[in-house]
């Protein structure tokens, strides 16, 4: 929380982009596998899954806000 009180009015905005898109992007990902499982594919180990795809959607979405602010 330390880090995030030293940055700037913009960094902090595209931290938050970021953030947002990682958590939309995991809760779509989840109710849509949660139907597909429905559906019969194979139940994932979440925790092993849910953790590095929203980690891989924030850098994601932090490239796409740095390009989008410069």
């Amino acid at each position: 929380m330390s880090q995030i009180t030293r940055l700037d009015e913009m960094q902090r905005r595209i931290h938050l982009e970021a953030l947002s898109l990682a958590f939309a992007g995991t809760g779509i990902f989840a109710t849509a596998y949660g139907f597909l499982v429905s559906a019969g594919l194979p139940d994932l180990e979440w925790g092993v899954v849910l953790w590095p795809g929203m980690v891989v959607l924030w850098v994601v979405g932090l490239l796409l806000a740095n390009r989008r602010y410069q």
